[in-house]
């Protein structure tokens, strides 16, 4: 039969955001965050030492000893702290962590809760129901900049999202520890409120399930919950350390359960999370195909006889693009609160386009200006924005996400081709279209586009930096330039060099519309101190007083050759360059 854990991977992977969790204490365990038997064990070793009596053997026979009963939490704590009050304080020491504790790594989020947090950020698991009263979840799920929807109380529950426009709702069903309204007693455990019933109901009914680190034992009314459940419309899968018995075995029999033995829940989640990502990268253009487009690339650039190849497969390719980035796959009425959705959209863009920017990169550095007029037409076409369907800025704006990536990998490779034809045909050529508005694309990027707002940046990876959208091109280019460039310093220079000259030409085009000179800044301003070639500011004004009028870029037509339109600009805007806040990063 087939391993669980593969069928769990298919299951997560095809019913994106079907699956549930339901986590108890066991998924906590190696946070040094105690289950409720390590809370009893405690508990009664203190009651032991306060009334002045040793524990000759394990501490639960000195308890039946001393009160003729097996130890039982719930009456422990009933006993001990008479409020739910004091049961919140009692309770504390052990799910806040001190100094000590967060050196040690107890009482933070484990790998279980940061691997449970990465299917979250891509939009796998949209629901966790947990009986912990910690924040391990919730805190390692804020890492990866997903703010959750959390409900532990029936008043939450009145005011929360419907599940379905939230990008995480955790329900926390016995409490948070930091509210004085826990459920910790038999009592208190017996039934919930009606709400809580409800949404329960709701869930259990909509939604797959993975169980983790829950025995069963301490929660009579989640377990009514899981038996009122009629339909069982997507599979559950319990996984645990041991066999499943008592009420355990009861659920598992009624829901037909799926079993998974596990050696923890940190080697679990990590287990799942990896066989989700693997699915994932299979199904990803093939890496094989951007290589042999690049390899057909350069067969055809060399061969004039094949200048038809060419043509039909430039097209072919910008086609298929063409109609990915119109379909509904990239509806702009999504949420725009949505981080996960934000990068899942970005990543799809790359994949989208990673077989076009490849032959756009190849082209531009081994063709000529013929070869490079193909690919200025693929981009015009491309640049046709679809009509939006909503007013998020958000989603509007990253349409053009893709465009400018191809922008940018033209300009790039003829730059560092030293093909500076090309470079000025990709900079003054190349036409974006939103809403029946055309405009040059050097111009369309004149105003960095608000792909995120700041507190979206950690999950792009350049979150605080000064010029975010440069930075995210910066970083996600350097893979499809590494045949061509190995070096990481060269990549740096040409990038910051493409960038520079970019400021200078649309600074001038700006101008020349009666505007004031203004830079778009980039990665090179926060290099502009270096002392050696990866200044590019300073290396490109060494090369304009030597070469002068024979600058490549003038002797194109650039600044329309004219030297003083171009001094006059640099000084612009190096001028604003330096007024630049310095950064380091």
């Amino acid at each position: 039969m087939i391993d669980p854990m593969v069928s769990l991977a298919f299951n997560i992977y095809s019913n994106k955001g079907v699956y549930a969790l339901l986590l108890g204490s066991g998924v906590s365990r190696s946070a040094s965050i105690p289950t409720g038997w390590e809370i009893i064990i405690d508990l009664i070793t203190k009651i032991a030492h306060l009334s002045d009596e040793s524990i000759s053997t394990d501490p639960i026979t000195w308890y039946k000893d001393k009160y003729g009963e097996n130890p039982d939490y719930s009456k422990l704590l009933d006993g001990l702290s008479k409020t739910p009050t004091e049961r919140n304080a009692l309770l504390h020491s052990y799910f806040e962590p001190t100094e000590d504790d967060v050196k040690q790594g107890k009482k933070i989020p484990t790998k279980a809760h940061k691997e449970i947090a990465n299917l979250v950020r891509d939009g796998f698991i949209k629901v966790i129901i947990t009986t912990n009263f910690d924040r391990l979840i919730e805190n390692a799920i804020k890492d990866v900049g997903i703010i959750p929807v959390v409900i532990s109380t029936t008043d939450a529950i009145k005011g929360a999202l419907p599940i379905i426009h939230t990008s995480c709702t955790i329900i926390k069903i016995h409490g948070d520890y930091k509210d004085v309204r826990i459920r910790n007693t038999i009592n208190e455990l017996e039934t919930y409120d009606k709400e809580f019933d409800d949404l329960l109901d709701r869930i259990f009914d909509e939604f797959g399930f993975i169980i983790c680190g829950w025995s069963a034992e301490w929660d009579p009314a989640l377990c009514n919950a899981l038996l009122r459940c009629k339909n069982h419309r997507f599979s559950t899968y319990w996984t645990s350390i041991s066999d499943l018995t008592g009420r355990a075995k009861d659920i598992f029999d009624f829901r037909q359960c799926q079993f998974i033995k596990i050696n923890d829940a940190d080697s679990f989640f990590s287990s799942v999370a990896e066989k989700v990502s693997a699915l994932n990268n299979i199904n990803k253009s093939h890496p094989l195909s951007a290589k042999l487009a690049i390899q057909t690339i350069k067969k055809y650039i060399i061969d004039e006889k094949q200048i038809i190849n060419l043509h039909d497969m430039i097209n072919a390719e910008t086609e298929k693009v063409y109609k990915l980035l119109q379909s509904n796959r990239y509806d702009t009425l999504h949420d725009p609160a949505d981080d996960a959705e934000l990068l899942k959209r970005i990543n799809q863009y790359e994949s989208d386009i990673e077989i076009l920017q490849s032959m756009i990169i190849y082209s531009c550095y081994w063709g000529d200006i013929d070869h490079c007029k193909k690919w200025i037409k693929s981009i015009n076409r491309l640049g046709v924005l679809p009509l939006p369907k909503s007013s998020y800025d958000i989603w509007l704006n990253l349409l053009a996400y893709p465009i400018i990536i191809l922008f940018y990998c033209g300009g790039m490779a003829a730059l560092a081709a030293n093909k500076f034809d090309i470079f000025k045909s990709i900079l003054l050529d190349t036409m974006i279209s939103f809403m029946g508005r055309e405009s040059k694309m050097i111009l369309y990027l004149s105003s960095e586009i608000h792909l995120m707002t700041e507190d979206r940046t950690n999950i792009l990876g350049v979150r605080g930096h000064p010029n975010k959208l440069s930075k995210l091109f910066f970083n996600n280019l350097r893979e499809p330039f590494r045949e061509l460039i190995p070096d990481d310093k060269e990549y740096m220079i040409n990038f910051d060099k493409f960038e520079y000259l970019m400021s200078l030409v649309h600074a001038f085009l700006v101008n020349k519309q009666g505007q004031h000179y203004w830079s778009r800044g980039g990665c090179f301003i926060q290099r502009r101190f270096a002392q050696d070639s990866s200044n590019v500011v300073k290396t490109i004004e060494d090369e304009i007083k030597y070469q002068k009028t024979e600058w490549p870029l003038l002797k194109i037509g650039l600044f329309e050759g004219n030297i003083d339109e171009l001094l006059k600009t640099k000084e612009a805007i190096d001028e604003e360059i330096r007024r630049a806040p310095m950064i380091t990063f």
